[in-house]
């Protein structure tokens, strides 16, 4: 048996009246609230929330977990999710605040031990870092579009006719369009062959891209 830290969890839900203890959307705070008052103990913050997956997305939200040095973990059942009763002859934090041990587990034995990130006080849920990763999938998307949208513009497809320019500034030219020496006038010495000698693209410098 490992030390129990339920005076914890009742000091938490008694400071935090705001948030209902019985509603999923909202208790997830305690445990991390908790995680946090427990982890400045530790430099190495062992403390923090059960996972359903290991990316972090599918959080249990009464479940508060310690992960050891051999990377297996425990998990401790913090809140009691039936709905005060004010005619209770007990306090709001009395009966929502439990500290039931489970484990240890090894990852994805029975979940995943997750960090405990700040909460967004505007959900109760810590997903800040979630919708930060969002936006920056998002913006890096952008970029990759854009990156895209360019290289469409500019690339060079199929069927498309360019010039090839020597480093001294001419262009190779197919003399007389590239036909053969016996289909062309006597007086064309280089017909049928290409050659680097022109100043400027004509249609005989124009050569179109073909796929072998």
């Amino acid at each position: 048996m490992r030390a129990n830290y339920i005076d914890i969890v009742k000091g938490t839900i008694k400071a935090h009246p705001e948030i209902d203890c019985s509603d999923e959307n909202q208790r997830g705070a305690i445990v991390v609230y908790v995680a946090q008052h427990l982890n400045p103990q530790d430099t190495n913050e062992p403390w923090g929330r059960k996972s359903r997956n290991a990316s972090g997305t599918d959080l249990n939200t009464d479940g508060l977990t310690e992960i050891l040095d051999n990377n297996t973990f425990y998990i401790y059942d913090i809140l009691n999710g039936a709905p005060f009763d004010l005619t209770e002859n007990i306090s709001r934090e009395d009966h929502y605040a439990t500290w039931v041990e489970y484990g240890p587990f090894s990852q994805g034995e029975n979940g995943f031990w997750y960090p405990a990130y700040e909460v967004n006080e505007d959900t109760g849920n810590d997903d800040t870092h979630i919708e930060q990763t969002v936006e920056e999938l998002k913006q890096s998307l952008a970029e990759i579009k854009d990156e895209l949208d360019e290289l469409k513009r500019t690339c060079v497809r199929y069927g498309d006719f360019i010039g090839l320019q020597t480093g001294k500034g001419f262009y190779l030219c197919a003399e007389d369009q590239g036909l053969s020496e016996d289909k062309v006038m006597t007086s064309v010495r280089y017909a049928g062959n290409v050659n680097a000698t022109r100043n400027g693209l004509g249609p005989w410098e124009k050569l179109k891209v073909i796929k072998s």
